[in-house]
């Protein structure tokens, strides 16, 4: 075989080693242009919750993670069989509030140290909701269904958030809550019914390497080796 043709393979194949496919991104998460995105959520679950929840995370594998926002919504919902009811013989005016206080902690995960320090700065207060009312003695009114929120972000350690291959880390999802009526003199009964949700809405921020461009002297080079191709081909006809 030709010297030519010996210099052609050579320079094909450091083309193919120059020009690279970028790795593939987490499946678990939605990427374009250096970013990616995913809401996980746990569901309406009866309070008192006691659970985990999966949530995926950035492959470092792909590119530098260079930021990250975990906007953390909390959701307490009075079912619609809720009510309150005025025992008094008169009629009463009075306010009932409910609320939940969400508890979340890492679970023994690949990020758990890291993120349990991110999850104690998150500053997601009482999930509340206030209803007032007037009620005629010996009156009902349906309270639910009602579902106030609360929220926060979480924006660091980027550790908290990433691992090589991507993958899953848990967190695990507690409450605590209650009822309270301010006014109708201790006549005003409540029933009121309770689930609960927490989602993550996740983005992470990166840049990805940049993918090498063969040089001129590559070009020239690969040139020269497709040319020797044709002539020793060529050669070997009129032979």
């Amino acid at each position: 075989m030709s010297h030519l043709s010996n210099l052609a393979r050579a320079a094909i194949a450091a083309s193919a080693i120059t020009i690279s496919a970028a790795p593939a991104a987490n499946a678990a998460l939605t990427c374009v242009s250096g970013a990616c995105t995913e809401t996980v959520s746990l569901g309406a679950t009866a309070t008192e919750i006691n659970a985990n929840m999966l949530f995926p995370l950035f492959d470092s594998t792909i590119g530098t993670l260079t930021s990250v926002s975990v906007q953390v919504t909390a959701t307490l919902n009075a079912l619609g069989s809720s009510f309150v009811q005025n025992n008094a013989g008169t009629s009463q005016t009075f306010l009932v509030k409910q609320s939940a206080d969400f508890t979340i902690s890492a679970t023994a995960g690949p990020t758990s140290g890291a993120l349990n320090t991110a999850l104690g700065a998150l500053a997601l207060g009482p999930t509340t909701g206030f209803k007032s009312f007037t009620i005629g003695a010996g009156g009902t009114a349906a309270f639910g269904p009602f579902s106030p929120t609360s929220s926060a972000t979480l924006t660091s350690p980027l550790a908290a958030f990433q691992t090589a291959g991507g993958g899953d880390d848990t967190i695990h999802i507690s409450t605590i809550s209650g009822t309270s009526i301010s006014g109708g003199g201790g006549n005003i009964l409540a029933s009121i019914s309770t689930t609960g949700d927490l989602s993550f809405n996740i983005t992470y921020n990166y840049t990805v390497p940049e993918v090498g461009v063969p040089e001129p002297a590559s070009l020239a080079l690969l040139g020269a080796g497709l040319a020797g191709i044709g002539w020793a081909r060529r050669r070997k006809a009129k032979v």
